[in-house]
């Protein structure tokens, strides 16, 4: 599949599950209790903190069973499932006591407003079980993956979104509790990884899962290829982690809703930019591998300018009609909600187009120092996050999290990646960014204009609005993308790799 199907097809599966969402957040918000929402995100934020226990080992498991499915070394196939297997049962096991751990302390948190602590306690037990659930069986995805049958793992999740969507409209009418929603979800969970586990036996009819099959040489050999992975995966889950938690523990869970309904809407445009990068990886590997230099220079050159044109293009209508979306989304005048968006959106606005250089890296195995400015980042995040809370709320976590992306990739992750990658900083600039800045000033004036009109707010109105931004953007940016390319392949240096890539 080329380059442009695999991003369209990412593009349809994440619209499908951003519509959900769209439909979701707004009826479950409303249908629960005064600030019981709050408490549901604040504590789905801190079971997502389990996401560290993964040990980067979700690719890996993808890594070894597409290798060994090709190479049709069944035995070793089994004994790396069977050995990352036993270790997320043991993850799982260790949730299910920090669970626990943290269902008994609960009591001493006094940021659950009106929620009866019995019932967050419950909620808190239940999600744990669905989390170690979750754990053990993203083995068996990792074995679709494997076997390139990531359209039947994408139709699994999306069914589950489905169901997940039919079934709160369903329960929450009948029984308007957070009780209700943590028990739905683990059901549905459980659902899902059966489904995982049934393709994936029928995807390898040779899979054995066994105790014997475990080895400590087969757990260092895995865990040498995830070691820095692991370390990247940590970042990403503390940066994605950390407002949330700081604002439930400094402001209380009524704070969390506002801060998240701004960190939603920026997570749905993140995400599929985010599709962009995980396509070029295994493109840039490819070029990279073959030696194709100036093929694998023109691509970074292209994606950054595509990606950067698009966060940018979001950002300028969010700048003018967030609130306006808002408004229609969740039913309420938010304005905290829509400046948490735009200083959120803002950051996106550099660390987008730095995910391409990011994932060409990783594609050439470049991975030790991408990873340990990512964790030097998530730290960051998480220190200005608590000191810059106390003094502005929730919009002191959204600067947290603003500073460190900004600056440090800039100043630190864009010099060290061009070097690696074999482009000058100048020239990536010229080349990809200032030619961009014509149909976003084009945009910028269609939306200046639109702005200053008495429309009816609403869904039809912000679907025109946005439609004839597409339009503005695609008409002034159309001819400058056919130059940038030919321009592209010519004055975008690139460097001999034989002396660069390795796992770094």
């Amino acid at each position: 599949m080329s380059l442009r199907k695999n991003i369209l097809t990412s593009w349809i599966a994440h619209i499908v599950m951003v519509a959900i969402g769209c439909f979701m957040l707004p009826f479950v918000r409303s249908t629960l209790a005064p600030g019981a929402f709050g408490a549901w995100i604040f504590i789905n934020m801190i079971s997502g903190y389990a996401g560290l226990l993964y040990l980067g080992f979700g690719a890996t498991i993808c890594r070894y069973v597409a290798k060994y499915v090709a190479n049709e070394e069944w035995t070793n196939l089994n004994r790396v499932t069977s050995t990352i297997f036993a270790v997320y049962a043991c993850m799982a096991g260790l949730v299910l006591l920090l669970t626990v751990g943290f269902c008994a302390i609960a009591p001493w948190i006094d940021k659950w407003g009106t929620m009866p602590i019995h019932e967050v306690q419950m909620v808190i037990l239940i999600n744990g079980l669905a989390t170690s659930i979750g754990m053990v069986g993203s083995v068996f995805g990792g074995i679709l993956i494997g076997t390139q049958r990531v359209g039947l793992k994408r139709a699994i999740e999306v069914s589950s979104g489905v169901l997940r969507f039919l079934f709160a409209i369903t329960c929450l009418k009948w029984r308007p509790e957070i009780t209700t929603l943590s028990v739905m979800f683990l059901g549905i969970t459980i659902l899902e990884n059966l489904l995982l586990w049934l393709f994936a036996t029928r995807a390898v009819p040779t899979l054995r899962i066994q105790r014997q099959l475990v080895s400590r040489e087969t757990l260092r050999e895995c865990y040498a290829f995830s070691g820095y992975s692991a370390i990247g995966q940590a970042a990403e889950q503390i940066i994605y982690l950390s407002d949330i938690t700081v604002i439930g523990f400094s402001l209380g869970v009524a704070h969390v809703d506002v801060y998240n309904i701004g960190l939603r809407i920026c997570q749905m445009i993140q995400d599929p930019l985010a599709r962009i990068g995980e396509v070029v990886l295994p493109k840039a590997g490819q070029l990279h591998t073959q030696s194709k230099h100036s093929e694998l220079t023109s691509l970074i050159a292209r994606m950054t300018a595509l990606t950067f044109v698009l966060v940018g293009g979001f950002f300028i209508g969010v700048v003018y009609f967030g609130g306006m979306l808002i408004r229609t989304w969740i039913g309420e005048d938010l304005t905290q909600s829509h400046r948490v968006l735009v200083i959120l959106l803002a950051a996106q606005i550099v660390a987008q187009p730095m995910l391409i250089l990011r994932k060409t890296m990783l594609g050439m195995g470049i991975v030790r120092v991408p990873s340990l400015i990512d964790i030097f980042e998530a730290v960051l995040n998480l220190v200005l996050s608590i000191v810059l809370v106390k003094r502005w709320g929730i919009e002191g976590v959204a600067w947290g999290t603003f500073i460190p992306l900004v600056f440090v990739e800039l100043l630190v992750f864009l010099p060290y990646a061009c070097r690696q990658v074999g482009i000058r900083k100048r020239a990536l600039l010229q080349q990809s960014i200032l030619p961009c800045l014509v149909p976003l000033a084009a945009l910028w004036a269609y939306c200046e204009i639109v702005s200053r009109q008495n429309y009816p707010e609403g869904w039809i109105t912000l679907l025109a609005i946005a439609g004839g931004g597409g339009v503005v953007l695609l008409v002034t940016g159309y001819p400058i993308s056919g130059l940038m390319e030919r321009e592209n392949r010519t004055t975008l240096p690139a460097t001999d790799f034989s002396k660069v890539g390795g796992a770094r």
